[in-house]
């Protein structure tokens, strides 16, 4: 039984080639999250401030809604690791 060398080498070049990718998706993916993260603190933000220049203003309430219905309202406090990289 003989090994395709060719084949080897396209595959050997190919793992070499998947980490790097990979890692390169996985860093878009945490600057994505962050940025998602900031503009959900900064629509927090907003609407605590429009409910207080127009306390009966609906749109304070549809934002926070579609924060809890995509599961991005958070906490109004931070976790421990939050507030410590934060500093």
């Amino acid at each position: 039984m003989s090994i395709d060398m060719d084949f080897a080498r396209r595959d050997d070049c190919m793992d070499s080639l998947v980490p790097s990718d990979l890692r390169m998706i996985i860093g878009e993916r945490d600057v994505a999250l962050g940025q998602v993260g900031d503009l959900s603190m900064l629509v927090r933000q907003l609407v605590h401030a429009l409910r207080k220049a127009a306390p009966d203003h609906a749109l304070p309430a549809k934002a926070v809604d579609y924060l809890k219905r995509k599961g991005l309202q958070g906490s109004p406090m931070r976790s421990p690791a939050q507030s410590s990289a934060g500093e």
